[in-house]
């Protein structure tokens, strides 16, 4: 993303820019950011991340492994707060 974003844009997007746009927090893997975009709204970045959070943690494990989960968790988190403002 070029530029930061403001929550409330992300909750008035289609899934398809929503997409575009956060699918590549989660390392490149914008399947967590389709899942996601159903439970909009969010009310603050950490609602965001914990949704984004849940959909990895409700992932097959063939999907993600849980160490990988952990190392995703803490790049989610900055990369949010890098890229998007309440």
């Amino acid at each position: 993303m070029s530029e930061r974003l403001q929550l409330w844009q992300l909750n008035t997007m289609s899934r398809e820019l929503f997409v575009r746009q956060l699918g590549g927090i989660m390392e490149q893997s914008p399947w967590v950011a389709e899942r996601a975009w159903g439970m909009r709204p969010f009310h603050s970045l950490m609602e965001l991340h914990e949704a984004m959070m849940q959909v990895v943690k409700e992932a097959p494990e063939e999907q993600i492994s849980r160490q990988a989960m952990a190392e995703l968790q803490k790049i989610t988190w900055s990369r949010i707060q890098e890229s998007i403002e309440e």
